[in-house]
């Protein structure tokens, strides 16, 4: 029986790739992805058990035609897809679940390369265990394979989305876009990923069925080079991370995941509001995106976020912004004049890849630039 998309079996694995006028980027990320299948191919059907699924945005910059290029030659099936316009980095995302396949759904980013051993073990587990779901989590010590069920999963509910890091069976990521109406709620959403992933968690049932996995699959080599972020990237980053977390509990009646990102010493919000104070000494604050975000959250969450409010204003004022770069500084035992030497550095570095940008005419990704959120 054919797939719906005519291959002979199903894949066991679709590797999704939404993109952007990234030609010689998604160029590099396909060469390594090449280069790991090969060697892969010796312990494993590659040609079989994976299919790499392209979507492209409404490039203009050859990145279509660079794709049928390198269909032929790819060591596995490589299916390209291309939007008449660009429908935002969001739904980009969500199509490819449309598009794919396999049994299972990695979503990887354009600027990503995928870890050979860490691609290896992913294959092993998905075949030999069939997890509903898998995580890579940040856990030092030998690699193993730890289980939990979606309560337990949400430990990692703020570092799921990132690519790479979460993969979930196809077909509960469909089901859960399909049942909870995510297609609302998507265009908005930085992370859909999040969202399909642990509503589809939610969809599979009780269990100890998710992999979390302490090797890494892949990993964001040109994450710092490419993407400048803004506060209004950190701002909606966070804000749509607790709109996930709330859209999640309402479904699951599971609270784990807005526990996790509003607990007193969250790594979530430590790592944003870094980023926003950080990003309030560097530029100006985009002050009404964030008053409009919170406000919507304030309606769903009430009470438990009015810590957060208070925190997220300090955080928008310069001044206190620097007193709490500082202390975040401090938090890593970095002496305050030392992280100051920094923050200079790190300014001039930031103003320099901004100026280079502007003389290149380099367009930036969405999912790392507000100002191109609804076109990317």
């Amino acid at each position: 029986m054919l797939t719906r998309h005519g291959a002979a079996t199903r894949p066991l694995l679709s590797i999704a790739i939404p993109t952007w006028n990234r030609r010689a980027i998604l160029d590099d990320c396909l060469d390594g992805l090449a280069q790991a299948l090969d060697r892969l191919a010796a312990r494993w059907e590659i040609r079989r058990l994976v299919e790499v699924v392209v979507s492209d945005n409404a490039s203009d910059d050859g990145t279509w035609e660079r794709l049928g290029e390198r269909v032929a030659a790819f060591p596995c099936p490589l299916r390209r897809y291309r939007h008449g316009t660009n429908l935002g980095a969001a739904r980009n995302l969500i199509s490819l679940l449309d598009r794919a396949d396999g049994d299972y759904f990695l979503f990887i980013g354009d600027d990503d390369r995928l870890v050979e051993d860490g691609l290896d073990g992913l294959l092993a587990v998905l075949q030999r265990r069939r997890p509903n779901a898998v995580i890579q989590i940040d856990e030092p010590g030998a690699r193993r394979i730890r289980w939990t069920d979606m309560a337990g999963a949400c430990r990692w509910f703020d570092s799921y989305g990132n690519a790479y890091c979460g993969c979930i069976r196809l077909d509960l990521a469909r089901q859960a876009c399909a049942r909870f109406a995510l297609h609302h709620h998507i265009p908005d959403l930085v992370w859909p990923q999040t969202a399909f992933g642990f509503l589809g968690m939610h969809l599979a049932g009780g269990g100890r069925t998710v992999a979390l996995v302490n090797w890494p699959i892949g990993t964001s080599p040109l994450w710092d080079r490419l993407n400048v972020a803004s506060t209004g990237y950190f701002a909606r980053s966070m804000c749509d991370l607790l709109e996930i977390a709330w859209l999640v509990e309402r479904a699951s009646g599971c609270g784990a995941g807005l526990d996790r990102l509003l607990a007193p010493r969250s790594r979530f919000l430590r790592h944003h509001l870094r980023g926003l104070a950080r990003m309030a000494l560097l530029g100006p604050c985009d002050r009404p995106a964030l008053e409009h975000r919170l406000a919507h959250l304030r309606r769903r969450i009430g009470p438990r976020l009015l810590p957060l409010g208070w925190r997220v204003r300090a955080a928008t004022c310069r001044p206190l912004s620097s007193l709490l770069w500082i202390a975040a500084a401090l938090t890593r035992g970095e002496p305050p004049w030392a992280a100051l030497r920094r923050l200079r550095s790190e300014q001039a570095e930031h103003g320099r890849r901004l100026a280079q940008r502007q003389q290149a005419g380099v367009r930036r990704g969405d999912q790392f630039s507000p100002a191109a959120a609804d076109r990317t």
